[in-house]
């Protein structure tokens, strides 16, 4: 087995707003620059001008022409992306492959399986769902020796970095509407929370995430204790930890009374959330995926 954490990787982000020529990305995917300059005269891709009239485009809208048309990238240096990134490893690399590289310690492998599929146009939603979720949940229930929780501690660094970088690519320029959420007090789990407020991006949402170990009082603060026309117009609560499932209880049913009142609508989900009797509050969904958080928030 590799040594896992011997050399851990950060991730540089990508700076999105840098722009590139119809020549570069030309090369990245292998279409001609003439018919790249057409569509943008089209209005299928975005552009600017230069003040000599050369067409410009940003990396994040590159980004997102690619992934909306499922378009092969070729070579991702020409653009600025990280290598590796492979349209024969989005159709070919399984949830169990990925579970293996982050198993033996492969970060860099396991971090190209993630962003060739978000590249090939899968929806953070199924990356979460089907490969962080599912890999993270056999690793966290096997034996538990300093081996295996060094492995899940890199494996939930790995999957950290990744969703980042994937977040940044995905925040909508105009948003449709707001959503502020947390991981409830005492959950310290980082990365449930993350993938709700990445999924709620993706479908047009400006999220503000507050974090994980997050007491109620300071949720509030930031949903019903704003001003009415401050407040968001979601509130999501991640729930991994259940320590004192009737005190919860209580605590969640009466900030979703609450919400209800500001005219918030409240998300509650996570792996323990059937651990919470929560009552039954008009206004408050109860999420066992992001599918789930995806659905609720395209409706908004």
């Amino acid at each position: 087995m590799t040594e896992i954490g011997s050399k851990m990787m950060s991730m540089q982000p990508l700076a999105l707003n840098r722009s590139i020529s119809p020549r570069d990305l030309s090369k990245a995917i292998g279409i001609s620059e003439s018919s790249l300059k057409r569509w943008a005269d089209q209005g299928l891709l975005a552009v600017t001008r230069t003040g000599g009239g050369h067409r410009r485009i940003s990396l994040k809208e590159a980004i997102t022409f690619i992934r909306n048309r499922s378009i092969d990238i070729l070579d991702p240096a020409a653009i600025g992306l990280p290598a590796g990134i492979d349209a024969g490893a989005a159709e070919s690399d399984t949830a169990d492959d990925f579970l293996k590289m982050l198993q033996e310690g492969q970060e860099e492998s396991a971090q190209q399986i993630l962003l060739s599929h978000f590249m090939a146009g899968m929806k953070i939603t199924e990356i979460g769902d089907a490969y962080m979720r599912y890999a993270l949940q056999v690793i966290g229930d096997g034996v538990h020796t300093p081996q295996t929780i060094l492995i899940e501690h890199c494996a939930t660094q790995i999957c950290v970095q990744v969703l980042q970088q994937m977040q940044s690519m995905v925040k909508p320029a105009s948003p449709r509407f707001k959503a502020v959420g947390a991981a409830l007090a005492p959950d310290p789990y980082i990365l449930p929370s993350m993938l709700v407020a990445a999924v709620i991006d993706e479908c047009g949402g400006d999220t503000s995430n507050i974090g994980p170990n997050t007491p109620l009082d300071v949720l509030r603060c930031g949903t019903v204790d704003l001003p009415e026309g401050e407040r968001p117009d979601l509130a999501w609560l991640s729930v991994s930890i259940v320590d004192d499932g009737r005190e919860q209880s209580n605590q969640v049913s009466q900030f979703a009374r609450d919400c209800n009142e500001a005219g918030i609508l409240l998300a509650v989900g996570g792996r323990n959330i059937g651990h919470l009797a929560l009552e039954h509050v008009p206004g408050m969904t109860m999420h066992a995926s992001l599918q789930s958080i995806a659905d609720l928030a395209t409706s908004i």
